[in-house]
């Protein structure tokens, strides 16, 4: 909830005198009398039409600003940048490696890196 929104509930509440500690709290029904039914979820996200294309290039590790770009120039993108990133931050989240954790007493075995190290 943003700050515009919080105070509009504050205001509410000021006035109905919910915020004094000796009131008990409203039950359910009136909050949805006073503030509407909850919302029935999320709203979908802007780059859902676009998602094979973006997933593809998430694959192709395109930087999620070059893929905001795209969307705009080539497909008419009319959300946010924020909303691609969100949704670049599912996929990573989706993508996790494997990893091994290797368990040894001291000494019992030797690991080398051969990578590239300084010259």
């Amino acid at each position: 909830m943003g700050r515009t929104k919080a105070s509009k509930v504050r205001r509410q509440a000021q006035e109905r005198g919910w915020l004094n500690p000796l009131v008990p709290i409203p039950d359910e029904a009136t909050l949805e009398e006073v503030f509407g039914s909850r919302s029935p979820g999320p709203a979908p996200s802007t780059v859902k039409p676009f998602q094979k294309q973006v997933e593809t290039w998430f694959k192709e590790d395109i930087q999620g600003t070059t893929i905001y770009d795209a969307l705009v120039r080539n497909h008419g993108f009319s959300g946010s940048y924020s909303s691609v990133r969100r949704y670049l931050k599912k996929l990573k989240d989706q993508d996790v490696k494997a990893s091994v954790k290797l368990v040894f007493k001291p000494g019992e075995l030797t690991q080398v890196d051969f990578g590239k190290g300084p010259t």
